[in-house]
């Protein structure tokens, strides 16, 4: 498919680049890895070429200028600190799924990062990316919503935080204003004996869509729960969170997070598609959910 005629800016700063975001006088989009941006305008582009003659032809969005953010060295990495650990948005996914600080207690993140595409889609597609397309299978999305990440958002007219549970509207749809740049991703600090994990279900092992996919993140008191969440993917509009789901004071044996991964698939809302029906990614929800939460306990007690 061939791509359709636009400027590209690559500014130096990032004052730049919220600049460039913010005129009105063109319609701008951010680029970052573009393993999701460039086949969208593709797609798009080749649905005017086959389709524009038709009277009912709606044409989706068309960007006239992308603004790319690959010279920003401000939004790459990841640092740790007393506040807790913080992603920039051009951190690569192989970088997430390599980093040793995401381990233990934000290990879900590097496993929501490892499952994404191919090795060379993982060394161009970034978090921000995969965050702010906000499809409802986005693979780190259900991971930093677990983390209970809040969101760093800036334009020109300022800076904004925003939990991460809060950033997804609907499906491609965010929170995310005119001229407005995903800049940070904050993690908070991991108190204690925590834990966390994430899997996906697709057809194949690589390149795939989820059919459904989880998180989830323990902290453990000596024995029992203190605190639970797990997060769905593929399950409902927006990554679905549930608390809890019966787990805190229990000691986690298999009873208990079996049980908890019921109750918490039983909050799901799938749909049936050409991938799956909505009775499998129920039920798919709540064995991966067990798994999760498993996987999460045990690298809370030091044993993953």
């Amino acid at each position: 498919m061939l791509l359709p005629r636009f400027d590209l800016v690559e500014p130096e700063s990032l004052a730049a680049a919220l600049e460039a975001l913010a005129d009105s006088a063109v319609s701008s989009r951010a680029l970052a890895g573009g393993t999701d941006v460039v086949p969208d305008l593709k797609r798009e582009y080749d649905r005017r070429l086959r389709f524009s003659a038709l009277p009912a032809f709606r044409p989706g969005p068309f960007p006239e200028r992308l603004v790319s953010l690959l010279r920003l060295a401000g939004l790459r990495g990841v640092r740790r600190d007393a506040a807790g650990t913080t992603c920039g948005p051009l951190a690569t996914m192989s970088e997430l799924a390599a980093d040793a600080r995401l381990a233990g207690a934000l290990g879900a993140l590097a496993d929501g990062a490892a499952s994404v595409g191919s090795p060379q889609v993982r060394n161009r597609a970034t978090l921000g990316g995969n965050l702010c397309n906000a499809r409802p299978c986005a693979d780190t999305a259900p991971p930093v919503v677990a983390l209970d990440a809040v969101l760093v958002l800036e334009s020109r007219g300022g800076t904004r935080e925003v939990p991460a549970r809060e950033f997804f509207t609907g499906p491609g749809q965010t929170v995310l204003g005119p001229g407005e740049l995903l800049t940070a991703v904050r993690l908070p600090p991991q108190p204690g004996a925590c834990g966390s994990a994430a899997l996906k279900l697709g057809v194949r092992r690589a390149y795939e869509i989820a059919i459904v996919s989880a998180a989830a993140w323990v902290a453990l008191d000596g024995e029992r729960v203190r605190a639970a969440r797990v997060v769905f993917g593929s399950a409902a509009p927006v990554p679905l969170r549930v608390d809890d789901a019966g787990l805190a004071g229990r000691v986690p044996d298999e009873p208990a997070l079996r049980d908890a991964a019921r109750a918490a698939a039983a909050q799901t809302k799938p749909i049936d598609d050409f991938r799956a029906s909505a009775a499998y990614r129920r039920q798919a929800s709540e064995v991966l959910a067990f798994r999760v939460l498993e996987r999460a306990v045990a690298r809370a007690r030091g044993a993953a």
